[in-house]
């Protein structure tokens, strides 16, 4: 009889381990965990968009050493994407089209 208390508390156990983990949340979750919070690869609420272009190499050099200048005036890591939304209010501010900050 304790044999088959045991069997049953193990496969239930198991059954529910099984049954009841949703395995892409927890690696979310487990992925996120690991982050420190200031990691550019945690998302950032109001990005909904994305925006994708083919720039020369002279540009992207230019939009990676004012990453990295931004990255360390600010003691943050600035991502492309950072980079982005703070350029364009910027250059809408000095065309005068209004939006800019």
């Amino acid at each position: 009889m304790a044999d088959e208390e045991y069997d049953t508390n193990f496969n239930q156990l198991l059954g529910s381990f099984g049954a009841h983990a949703n395995i892409q949340k927890r690696q979310k979750a487990e992925r996120l965990a690991a982050m420190e919070p200031d990691d550019g690869r945690r998302k950032r609420a109001g990005r909904s968009r994305q925006f994708n272009a083919r720039i020369t190499d002279e540009s992207f050099a230019l939009a990676h050493l004012l990453i990295k200048r931004l990255s360390a005036r600010d003691g943050r890591k600035w991502s492309q994407a950072d980079f982005l939304e703070a350029a364009i209010p910027a250059l809408a501010k000095a065309e005068k089209l209004g939006g800019g900050a």
